[in-house]
């Protein structure tokens, strides 16, 4: 791997571009850049092919060095063959409490020829992979929704979501952080959980990498 790999991203980051499109490998490398303990990494968020390692500083000879050491770092990795199994490291898994009682419920269960039961047990039986964060602070892509639970996202997206929305859309869950647009199916209601947390550190409840099971609330 070259330093061409290793790209500047704006003043206080650095683009790692893996050979590969490879969830499961960028999680692992960046909790090895995180392993670290380089006080000039300030975090290291995982992507679907790439790593963004956030800097502490602006200065050009940090950069430079950052650069000569996430190089070395992934290129020992790389040689080891990829990432380890799930069983081979330590992963957080946060367990959700969730009241399915969401306005697409019915819909859902229609469209994908089941009752509205077995679409709940079917969500609930997954224990999800968390993929990224994006689209708002602390909203996680969460892989991956039961085949037979499958939906393209809604035609017409709502102009209102609530926050804590539990939805699904195409092979992804996730929760609303807060009240927002979205196109996504809503099966439920998350409770007792803030996927945001601007006064927390981190902000976001769920890291990539993490793992989220929800239980049905009776």
């Amino acid at each position: 791997m070259s330093a061409d790999a290793v790209v500047p991203y704006g003043d206080r980051a650095l683009e790692v571009l893996l050979p590969r499109p490879d969830l499961q490998w960028a999680q692992h490398l960046a909790r090895r850049l995180r392993a670290m303990r380089e006080p000039a990494i300030l975090d290291c968020v995982a992507g679907w092919e790439t790593v963004l390692v956030h800097l502490a500083s602006t200065h050009a000879s940090t950069h430079a060095r950052m650069r000569t050491r996430i190089t070395e770092l992934v290129r020992e990795e790389l040689a080891k063959g990829g990432a380890p199994r799930d069983a081979e490291i330590s992963v957080r898994l946060h367990e959700v409490l969730v009241h399915y009682d969401g306005p697409d419920l019915v819909e859902v269960a229609s469209a994908c020829g089941l009752s509205v039961d077995e679409v709940i047990r079917l969500h609930a039986d997954t224990t999800y992979v968390v993929a990224m964060v994006g689209f708002l602070p602390g909203f996680a892509y969460l892989q991956s929704v039961e085949p037979r639970l499958r939906l393209p996202r809604r035609a017409t997206p709502r102009v209102r979501v609530p926050a804590g929305s539990v939805a699904i859309a195409e092979d992804m869950t996730a929760i609303y952080p807060m009240e927002s647009p979205g196109g996504w199916h809503l099966l439920g209601r998350a409770m007792d959980v803030r996927p945001f947390d601007a006064g927390r550190s981190p902000p976001s409840l769920f890291l990539s990498g993490d793992r989220v099971r929800f239980v049905r609330r009776r």
